[in-house]
């Protein structure tokens, strides 16, 4: 049964993902998981400090917007008080 085989999917939650490869909106994703960004403006912050392209313009769009900010919202991670 010879049926189309399907390109592997890129794991987000894998701690060793290569972020070179990744766009810009597959980084902004799993930045937002990894509990670094309190919110979508620290998000774009943080992706145009590691020199990503295009952030205002991929991130315009409210339904990615506020996917992301859900996902900051429920991963944040607050520094310890020091």
């Amino acid at each position: 049964m010879g049926g189309r085989r399907q390109p592997p999917r890129l794991g987000f939650s894998i701690p060793h993902a290569n972020t070179m490869t990744m766009s810009t909106l597959e980084r902004a994703y799993f930045l937002a998981r990894s509990g670094e960004c309190v919110d979508v403006g620290g998000l774009k912050d943080r992706l145009k400090a590691d020199g990503c392209r295009a952030v205002d313009a991929l991130l315009a769009a409210r339904s990615v917007r506020e996917h992301l900010a859900a996902i900051c919202a429920a991963t944040f991670k607050a520094s310890p008080p020091g």
